[in-house]
């Protein structure tokens, strides 16, 4: 439904300009396969998920990755994706093979927080907001020491707030990469498993909740309030604290004006008329 219009916009700015760059979401390569047909297009694909994501599952499904030790606890994904998702992600392969230009993927990092891991892995050479269902219930037992927010909230503000000393996820890549980027360490309650793996293992800003192998388990007010404590008064939370607000600061450095992330689009050329 959408190749149609999406093609005759990218024809109309072809008309006008030297140069058309698109940049999508690997779910839209059928939409914006016809940017092959266009003379001096390029397009890229946006990775919305870790750098270390493709990497992870190759080692994954590669048995010799048994060998690396630090990969001991990465966990399988089976059952993060349901398989309407997963038929729908293999129909775009074809399409992608058809795109124009020179292909490259755009990763939503910064070579601070995961520079090392892909480079040592071979990869790519080549509290979200807590949600509660009884919400008035829950409301009036925390009124004295919490708050419920029940619509959009100013996460990356929460975070940044000098009040903020951990923040519990879902560990989306986006609400790591915003944890990790104002020195916050995240304590995971995760259906995102290679991100958690990824936190905790790797980088080790952050503490597990729970890990992915008892994702059907009930999780207690206890449970929580265990590593919550072990964050905040434990010589392992004080190191997990140091390490992220390191690395929270060399991102900060990076992403700069001449630091290496905006260097890192260089690739894209806009010619000048």
């Amino acid at each position: 439904m959408l190749r149609d219009p999406v093609a005759d916009l990218l024809r109309e700015i072809f008309s006008t300009a030297t140069q058309v760059v698109v940049i999508h979401d690997y779910f839209i390569a059928y939409v914006v396969q016809d940017a092959a047909t266009i003379p001096n297009a390029e397009s890229y694909i946006f990775s919305p998920v870790s750098a270390s994501h493709r990497p992870f599952r190759l080692l994954k499904d590669n048995k010799s990755f048994q060998s690396l030790e630090e990969l001991k606890g990465l966990s399988s994904i089976q059952g993060n994706v349901t398989p309407v998702i997963q038929n729908f992600f293999a129909l775009q392969v074809d399409f992608h093979s058809q795109a124009a230009g020179t292909r490259f993927t755009i990763y939503n990092s910064c070579r601070s927080i995961e520079g090392d891991t892909v480079i040592r892995f071979q990869a790519v050479a080549v509290l979200e907001l807590l949600v509660v269902r009884r919400f008035s219930e829950y409301a009036k037992r925390v009124k004295e020491f919490g708050m419920v927010v029940r619509d959009w909230a100013p996460q990356v503000d929460i975070l940044e707030h000098p009040s903020t000393s951990g923040f519990m996820s879902h560990c989306g890549w986006n609400s790591c990469l915003e944890s990790i980027t104002v020195g916050v360490p995240i304590l995971m309650h995760s259906d995102q498993p290679r991100n958690a793996f990824m936190v905790t293992d790797i980088l080790k800003v952050g503490l597990a909740v729970t890990i992915w192998a008892q994702r059907e388990q009930i999780v207690t007010s206890s449970t929580i309030c265990g590593v919550v404590k072990m964050l905040m008064a434990s010589r392992e939370g004080e190191e997990i604290k140091m390490k992220v607000e390191g690395i929270g600061g060399a991102t900060h450095q990076e992403v700069k004006e001449g630091g290496v992330s905006p260097l890192g689009v260089g690739f894209i050329h806009y010619p000048h008329n």
